[in-house]
């Protein structure tokens, strides 16, 4: 029963991120639900996962996102998601909390073209109006 509810899960969250996510347009700031699980963004530690039922917002166990699925487990990645349900079989997931259901790792989440690991803002892109562009958050 306990791997039925964690397949269930992590079925969600594939379809969630292959889709793109819910959007919760016309929502400001604090009442925003990116992933929407219920979560407001500002509380929640897995803004692009969904994690319903969870008070930080994330999936329960970063493990229920790894699964052996029905190539017997196949991993070549080693990053915990087998190959018939990885994206990205040969690339390690890197589970920072933004898409990490697909497999894939995100070196640059917000896409404006700054590696996360320099990006001060990795979820908000930068808006590249000459002022300040280097750091990676918009100036709003």
């Amino acid at each position: 029963m306990v791997h039925a509810i964690a397949m269930r899960q992590v079925l969600i969250a594939i379809l969630v991120a292959a889709c793109g996510g819910p959007q919760s347009q016309g929502l400001q700031g604090s009442q925003k639900d990116t992933d929407g699980d219920g979560v407001r963004d500002i509380d929640d530690k897995c803004a692009y996962d969904p994690g319903p039922g969870t008070p930080n917002g994330c999936p329960q166990k970063q493990s229920e996102i790894k699964v052996l699925g029905g190539d017997g487990g196949n991993d070549r990645d080693g990053d915990g998601i087998v190959n018939n349900v990885d994206k990205c079989p040969d690339d390690p997931e890197d589970f920072d909390g933004f898409q990490d259901a697909d497999g894939c790792p995100d070196p640059d989440n917000d896409g404006d073209g700054i590696r996360d690991v320099d990006d001060l803002c990795p979820n908000d892109a930068e808006d590249k109006d000459g002022v300040k562009d280097e750091d990676g958050c918009p100036e709003r």
